[in-house]
């Protein structure tokens, strides 16, 4: 028969083991977590220089188009007359 001693330890042991496991539990959550966050972050990248490429080549086809051929600067005023 195990003394009062022994059993104490052995339950503090498994105790421990409880508290090790779920450590190692949320460790492991984490680390999927900021996985997945990596893997959206890389996905969001892609659809944005695709998504970047789309409007320059749309915006040099309306350019063609319509003739643009001057650069209009970032000051120009909205709306004003010549």
């Amino acid at each position: 028969m195990q003394s009062w001693n022994e059993v104490r330890a052995q339950q503090e042991r498994h105790v421990d083991a409880l508290r090790f496991a779920e450590k190692d539990r949320l460790v492991l959550h984490e680390l999927a977590l900021r996985e997945r966050a990596e893997k959206t972050a890389r996905l969001h990248c892609r659809v944005m220089t695709c998504l970047g490429r789309a409007l320059v080549s749309w915006g040099w086809r309306l350019q063609q188009h319509f003739g643009a051929t001057e650069q209009v600067g970032a000051t120009a005023e909205v709306g004003a007359t010549s």
